[in-house]
């Protein structure tokens, strides 16, 4: 399948397509339903691409450097930034999912890590207040919407 632009599909159309998306992710009962489902849907490539990333994610949150970062998984530092950039400006959902893959395996919680640009966020928390908003009534939004889907179903 060729490339989509996603700004050349309609709004509502884009927004029904990712939803139905998201619905059929989390209607998925078991690990061995999700391995088997994302193996049908993406190539090798793009499965090791998105756990390298999700490997990115939980070294930067460690307080890793790009450099050791680098060095340990082989990655780019354009990609390691722009984990970065999803960790510090994002909707949450690498920190929420690396956090509830701890909580799973019985490890304490993560603590972002206290350097670079997740720094600068806390402490000047104001500067940041509309995003974070944002992000908070993005999560709001998406709760309230997960809640009416299943007394829907």
């Amino acid at each position: 399948m060729g490339k989509i632009k996603p700004k050349s599909i309609p709004a509502q159309e884009l927004y029904r397509l990712l939803d139905e998306f998201y619905s059929i992710v989390t209607l998925l009962e078991s690990k061995e339903e999700v391995k088997n489902f994302f193996k049908d849907l993406l190539s090798t490539s793009e499965t090791v691409m998105i756990a390298r990333r999700i490997q990115i994610a939980k070294l930067l949150m460690a307080g890793s450097s790009y450099e050791t970062i680098k060095s340990e998984i082989g990655a780019g530092f354009a990609t390691i930034g722009n984990v970065q950039r999803w960790l510090d400006a994002g909707f949450g959902g690498y920190i929420k999912a690396l956090e509830n893959l701890n909580k799973k395996l019985g490890q304490k919680e993560i603590e972002y890590a206290k350097s670079g640009f997740g720094q600068i966020k806390k402490k000047y928390p104001a500067y940041f207040a509309i995003s974070t908003a944002f992000k908070q009534l993005s999560q709001w939004a998406e709760e309230r919407e997960k809640r009416k889907k299943k007394k829907n179903f």
